[in-house]
This record gives structure tokens, C-alpha cells and sequence, in this order.
């Protein structure tokens, strides 16, 4: 039992440092987090994949630039809101990347973008 004063992500986060702690067999196994926009946060992700958790999380609406799509840094990847990724030849022409499945083509999408 938890105060219902604290916060689903707060909660999450102690959960999985006494795991970590007391029950590392548990995160030994664990392969997935599914989480909705609450858990959206970089330092929660970063402590996700720091226990070898990939972390498949509903993205907050941060995008308020007007931009359709960003550029990943510095490549040629480009990605939209609803986290699909492509290349971009030296046409602009758009290129998707052969023998991967939809759902790696996936990327959350709150690394730092540049315009493109």
C-alpha cells in the first residue's frame, strides 16, 4: 500500500531501487516497462534502461515548434511525433531502412531535435 498523495512514477521509481536491491532475479527478467505519459521524463527512462529495461512509455505533447518532423542530432534520420523514423537521402528523399519491423523503427522522441 502506497499514500495516495504519492505519484504513480515516484512510487515506480523506489519500487524498482528496492528491487534492484532485494530482488534482482525479478529485474533479471524483466524486459519491458509500459508506462502512459506520466512516466515520460528522461531521468525515469535513463534509470529504466540503467536496469536493462526498455521502456515503452506514451509520449507528453512537447513538440511546440510547429514541425512536422526533426532531425535526429547530427544524421540523416528523420522522425516524426508519432516516433516514426526514416532516412533522408541527399535528395530529401525519404528512405526507409530495409529488414527492420514497424516497431523498430520507433524512437522516443525526447532527445534533444533539430529542425529540419
Amino acid at each position: 500500500m502506497t499514500k495516495a498523495s504519492n505519484s504513480e512514477k515516484t512510487e515506480t521509481k523506489e519500487l524498482l531501487k528496492k528491487m534492484k536491491k532485494d530482488t534482482p532475479e525479478y529485474l533479471d527478467v524483466c524486459q519491458y516497462f509500459l508506462g502512459d505519459k506520466g512516466y515520460d521524463s528522461q531521468p525515469f527512462i535513463e534509470q529504466l534502461e540503467g536496469a536493462g529495461i526498455k521502456p515503452v512509455i506514451d509520449i507528453r505533447n512537447c513538440w511546440k515548434d510547429g514541425e512536422e518532423t526533426h532531425q535526429y542530432r547530427d544524421t540523416d534520420l528523420v522522425y516524426n511525433y508519432k516516433g516514426d523514423v526514416w532516412y533522408v537521402d541527399e535528395k530529401g528523399e525519404k528512405i526507409l531502412p530495409i529488414g527492420l519491423p514497424p516497431l523498430a523503427l520507433r524512437i522516443h522522441h525526447s532527445m534533444p531535435p533539430t529542425n529540419t
